[in-house]
């Protein structure tokens, strides 16, 4: 099974270093997203 997300191409044998990514990456985001998204409730 590949994954693709984003430019990175991701095997089983690496989902753990994708799971890393991804959780460092939703934190950044709900951050940067946390302002803009007071605005819409």
């Amino acid at each position: 099974m590949v994954f693709k997300f984003g430019k990175l191409h991701v095997t089983k044998g690496n989902g753990d270093k994708l799971l890393d990514i991804l959780l460092t990456a939703s934190k950044k985001l709900k951050r940067s997203l946390a302002p803009t998204g007071n605005l819409y409730r």
